[in-house]
């Protein structure tokens, strides 16, 4: 795995205003930033190269689970750090993805400093 700097980094959140602040930050702290804004876009940038890290908004994950089951996403994303925000409670990982130790899981409300200092 990458140093934490100059990292590739894949931002999923439909909610564009938050989506844009985390990549703003990222790519201030010098990372490579593919922005995902639904789960065509997020399939699209994971068959172009698996990330150094992926930054996940539950709720749009959820919306487009179904999906990511058929295409074995969770299982693909197994080696990869997850940091999770908008999660429910008790959440600990996606359903079929074994955890990964390096995961960071954001409590509500997740702020985009927060979501961003998780990569760290």
């Amino acid at each position: 795995m990458k140093e934490n700097a100059d990292m590739k980094i894949i931002v999923m959140d439909e909610a564009r205003k938050k989506n844009m602040q985390i990549c703003e930050i990222l790519q201030r702290k010098k990372h490579t930033v593919v922005s995902c804004m639904n789960s065509a876009s997020f399939l699209d940038a994971l068959e172009e190269s698996m990330p150094d890290r992926v930054v996940l908004n539950v709720e749009t994950w959820q919306r487009g689970r179904a999906m990511f089951k058929y295409f074995d996403i969770p299982k693909k994303l197994g080696p990869v750090p997850i940091v999770f925000y908008n999660v429910p409670e008790n959440f600990v990982n996606i359903n079929l993805r074994e955890k990964n130790e390096a995961d960071r899981v954001i409590q509500n409300p997740a702020e985009p400093e927060a979501i961003a200092a998780a990569i760290e």
